[in-house]
């Protein structure tokens, strides 16, 4: 699965908000933990240390307002619709 809409054009378009402006590192997370990576294994892929990813992730967490991976899966799925038009936005 790609992740244009999300990582593209969705993220990375004028945010209405501060709360949904997410960093190009915060968005490949995003990707990589959609994708089931572990934090190490983000890590690993990214060139950072785990506990840099888990930094990274309560920041994204915060901002989403999620407090789970999978809840952010959720949330990225919820917005992956709307931005394509073809759900509604339930939050």
């Amino acid at each position: 699965m790609r992740f244009t809409s999300m990582t593209g054009d969705y993220w990375g378009a004028r945010p209405r908000s501060r709360k949904l402006e997410l960093t190009a590192q915060q968005r490949r997370i995003i990707e990589l933990v959609f994708r089931g990576f572990t934090n190490e294994r983000i890590g690993r892929e990214l060139g950072i240390a785990k506990s840099t990813v888990a930094v990274h992730l309560g920041r994204i967490y915060r901002r989403l307002d999620v407090s789970s991976r999978n809840e952010l899966v959720v949330y990225w799925l919820r917005k992956a619709k709307v931005a394509a038009g073809t759900g509604r936005d339930s939050r």
